[in-house]
């Protein structure tokens, strides 16, 4: 593995680790780590990261609910066309007699 791969692979935030960090806070706060004064700018932070965790969640479950849709389009369409192909195979009773 390449040195680039290693600190991509470190660097890696996933909205999880972003909760977790949240619910640290909210801990910390709880149990009065903060100065009162340093809770606005804390607070402030917070909301932004709040927001942020609420619209990648949102464009999370957009795009899982269009891959759903465009799976099911397929499938669709593959079903579709199955049952407009003409059976292959096996000739029926009928042909056969009538070649006899």
């Amino acid at each position: 593995m390449s040195n680039n791969q290693e600190h991509t692979e470190q660097a890696q935030l996933t909205s999880e680790d972003i909760k977790t960090l949240l619910s640290v806070v909210d801990l910390a706060c709880q149990r009065g780590a903060f100065k009162p004064a340093e809770f606005v700018s804390i607070g402030q932070v917070y909301g932004k990261v709040t927001k942020f965790i609420e619209y990648t969640d949102m464009q999370d479950r957009i795009a899982q609910q269009k891959m759903m849709e465009e799976k099911m389009q397929a499938e669709q369409t593959t079903d579709q066309s199955a049952d407009s192909k003409p059976a292959t195979g096996k000739a029926s009773k009928a042909q056969t007699k009538d070649k006899e």
